[in-house]
Formats: structure tokens, C-alpha cells, sequence
């Protein structure tokens, strides 16, 4: 009897399934024949001049007009959304200009103050070495006596030597003088280790003119340009230093050489990453004297200008970044060292 239950129960379940479905399928037909109808149904737009010329007609489908519509909406979103990205790139550029602006001006500033501190140093050592060599010789007490009685500076006086006589108030002057230089020694002391941090900062941070004996000139500046090849405009990442082809190229800053070799459009190129940030890109070289994870020193020659990768003729790339960001080389390629 169960069994003749299930069995039954199984059958119209079956049969409601089957007909839900063929509903289902029928429903959407009739929904796929009215967008059909509506999507094929004209609408008809007339322009009427103001004058006796003929009235022009333009019949369009519904579906025609959805599909201009969704066409335009994309265009329209497109449009909105590249103004909107190249408005933050262009605040992005602004930001990062100011940014690299106060870092040159604190740049400048520091290696002003070295320099004058530098001045300043070799002028005082100078008077304090003429102080040394009087006091700093021997032990006062060897330098100088009390004055004693009337009587024995009587005798004293009627014979010459080199004993100097001081007055007591004198005399203190003179230890707090001594007291005085030897707190000096320390001051400059501690001085020069400022100044030996401060070479260790300005030799990490890329200063100087990457071809030897400071040979070459600019022909194409940092900023956008007219591309050589496709006569486009389009963004130069550094300046191009045009000189004789094999002359030396040297780093400008101690570091460390992350990557030497061949680079697309770089050809062979050299990228060295330094203190602070501090990354530089020498590229279109005609050979390379350093290799990937070499330590090298500011000043050092690491390799030869060409023309090697996407160049028009014989010159050195350069680059600076600091951390992702492209920056404008000519500050640094003013700044000197000491």
C-alpha cells in the first residue's frame, strides 16, 4: 500500500514539475516576443526647417536608439572617469613637485651650512692652534712664577731669563683659558664627526655630473617633449647628455648597482640604488664596467656613453627617482661638493 503511495506521489509531483515548467518556457517566449515587438517597433524623428526645403525624416527601431543610448552612456562614463584620473594625476604631479622642491631647498640649505660651518672651523682652528702652541706645550706651572718679596725681585731682575711673571688674577685667566681650549679640543672634536656624518650624507645622495671631467650638454631636458621616432608628444623620465661616443660615465653617488645589462628601450643600462631613497639610471651605454650587486663610489667610472636600445644618436639617459617617483635631475646635477 506504501509502496502504491509513493509511486503515485512520485507521478504528480512529476507532473507539476513538468507543468511549472512549461509555463516557465512560455512565459519567457511571450516576454521575448513583446521586447522583440517593442525592439522592432520604429520611432520617427522630423526635422522641419524654417524654410520651404524638404522635411527630413529619420525612422529609427527601439533597439537602434538602446544601443546608441548605451553607447553614448559608455562614452560619457568614460569621458568622467579619464578627466577625473588625469585631475588626481595632475594634483599627484603638483604634490610630488612640491615635495621634490623642498627637498632640493633642504638639500641646498645643508650643504650651505656645511660648507660655512666648514669656514668657519678652518678659521677658528687656526687661532686656536696659535693658543696650543703657547699653553698646550707644557704645564703652566713651568711657564710662569709667583712674584715674591721686594728683595729677591730686586735680585731677579738684575739678571735676564725666560721665566714670565704673572699677577695672581693673571694667572686664574690663564687656567681658565687652558680649561677653556680644552673644552674647545672637545667641541671640535665632536665637530668633526658632524662633518664626517655630513660627507657620509652628501656623498649617498646623487650630486655631481655623471660624465667624467664634467664633459657633454643637454640637448634634451627632463618634462615633455616631442618623441624623436614617432614625432608625438610624450613624457621624457630624465635628461639626455649628448658627448663623444666610448667617453667615460661615472656614478654620481656611493651605492649599490641593483641591475646591469640590457633593458628594452634602455639598451644597456646601469641602475644604482643609493641612500635615502635615491635611485640613478645611466642608459643607452656602449659598454658596462660594473655588475649587479657591486658596490660602488661616487665619482667611480662604470661605464661608456653610446647609443645602444631606442637612441637617435650618441648621448648618456639619466634618471633620478626617489622611491617610485621620477624626478627632475637638473637640481642635483648643480649641487658641488666640498
Amino acid at each position: 500500500m506504501e509502496e502504491v503511495y509513493m509511486a503515485n506521489f512520485k507521478k504528480e509531483l512529476k507532473e507539476k514539475l513538468t507543468h511549472l515548467w512549461y509555463n516557465i518556457k512560455r512565459w519567457l517566449k511571450i516576454k521575448k516576443s513583446d521586447i522583440q515587438r517593442w525592439g522592432y517597433e520604429k520611432l520617427t524623428i522630423m526635422l522641419v526647417p524654417h524654410s520651404e526645403k524638404k522635411v527630413l525624416t529619420i525612422h529609427i527601431s527601439n533597439f537602434s536608439m538602446l544601443f546608441v543610448i548605451v553607447i553614448l552612456s559608455i562614452i560619457v562614463i568614460t569621458s568622467i572617469a579619464a578627466v577625473s584620473g588625469r585631475k588626481s594625476a595632475d594634483q599627484k604631479l603638483v604634490r610630488l613637485e612640491k615635495e621634490n622642491k623642498i627637498k632640493q631647498e633642504y638639500i641646498n640649505t645643508f650643504v650651505d651650512n656645511v660648507n660655512l660651518l666648514k669656514n668657519r672651523f678652518a678659521s677658528f682652528r687656526m687661532d686656536v692652534s696659535k693658543i696650543f702652541s703657547y699653553v698646550a706645550s707644557q704645564p703652566i706651572d713651568d711657564q710662569i712664577k709667583y712674584p715674591q718679596d721686594k728683595e729677591e725681585k730686586t735680585n731677579k731682575s738684575s739678571s735676564i731669563d725666560d721665566t714670565i711673571y704673572l699677577k695672581p688674577s693673571e694667572i686664574d685667566d690663564l687656567y681658565k683659558l687652558r680649561k677653556e681650549v680644552e673644552l674647545y679640543k672637545i667641541q671640535m672634536q665632536k665637530f668633526a664627526e658632524f662633518i664626517e656624518s655630513s660627507k657620509d650624507f652628501i656623498n649617498s645622495v646623487p650630486s655631481v655630473w655623471p660624465i667624467k671631467d664634467g664633459g657633454g650638454h643637454i640637448t634634451s631636458p627632463f618634462g615633455y617633449r616631442r618623441d624623436p621616432f614617432t614625432n608625438t608628444p610624450k613624457f621624457h623620465s630624465g635628461v639626455d647628455i649628448a658627448y663623444w661616443p666610448g667617453m667615460q660615465v661615472m656614478a654620481t653617488a656611493d651605492g649599490v648597482v641593483v641591475s646591469a645589462g640590457w633593458q628594452g628601450g634602455y639598451g644597456r643600462v646601469i641602475k644604482i640604488q643609493h641612500k635615502y631613497g635615491f635611485t640613478s639610471i645611466y642608459a643607452h651605454l656602449m659598454s658596462i664596467y660594473v655588475s649587479e650587486g657591486q658596490k660602488v663610489k661616487k665619482g667611480q667610472v662604470i661605464g661608456t656613453i653610446g647609443m645602444s636600445g631606442r637612441a637617435t644618436g650618441y648621448h648618456l639617459h639619466y634618471e633620478i627617482r626617489i622611491g617610485t617617483e621620477v624626478v627632475s635631475p637638473m637640481p642635483y646635477l648643480s649641487i658641488r661638493l666640498f
